[in-house]
């Protein structure tokens, strides 16, 4: 009878999946380098529309060069079970719904928003901040990838680029049912908190 292996180390796994983590960002840079320098040069400029308009462009360049691009490309299996563990500790004896609520306390959305998409624009009424929380156990990124919550959905976000790379669903578990109770009594006609449409998506 052959003897089972014996179970990896947790800090095996988790030197593994930083290794995928580093190189594939890091083959995404490369890429996002190759497809800048085939665009014209942007002047300098105080014109804010040219650099939209730059930006645009490069995102526009950086999925046609990578048209196959899909959720889990860069959070694989074990990038994500690893973000994951980071997150539960970071967030271990933390108000979930407090925090949340805080970070999108200022943030409203239409009804008919969809959940963040690779290669979606980063929606524009959704909060830029992180919590520093999180940030002090993830991974580090390279500049101009960063990453950000849309609801419970952590997003991997070129900002350069203004383009959702990858996206890791329900890292962070939403509201109770009775947060998001108390949230509809206070809403205001047409527009719906963020993290209320979230919830009700099952996300």
């Amino acid at each position: 009878m052959v003897a089972a292996p014996p179970p990896r180390d947790v800090d095996e796994g988790n030197q593994e999946a930083l290794g995928i983590l580093e190189a594939r960002i890091e083959a995404y840079a490369a890429l996002r380098r190759r497809v800048e320098g085939s665009l014209p040069p942007l002047q300098p400029t105080t014109d804010v529309q040219a650099v939209y308009v730059r930006r645009a462009q490069l995102a526009s360049a950086i999925k046609a060069a990578r048209p196959e691009a899909r959720r889990g490309d860069i959070f694989t299996f074990s990038v994500a079970a690893h973000l994951r563990r980071a997150i539960r500790e970071a967030l271990t004896g933390v108000d979930v719904d407090a925090m949340l609520l805080d970070l999108y306390e200022e943030h409203e959305m239409l009804r008919g928003f969809r959940p963040p998409q690779v290669h979606d624009a980063y929606p524009g009424w959704a909060t830029h901040a992180m919590p520093a929380i999180l940030l002090l156990k993830l991974p580090p990124l390279p500049d101009d990838i960063e990453y950000r919550l849309i609801g419970g959905d952590l997003v991997l976000l070129d900002t350069r680029a203004d383009l959702i790379v990858d996206v890791l669903p329900r890292a962070v578990t939403l509201l109770g049912r009775g947060a998001v109770l108390h949230l509809r009594h206070h809403l205001a006609h047409g527009a719906v908190h963020a993290l209320v449409l979230l919830h009700e998506r099952g996300q």
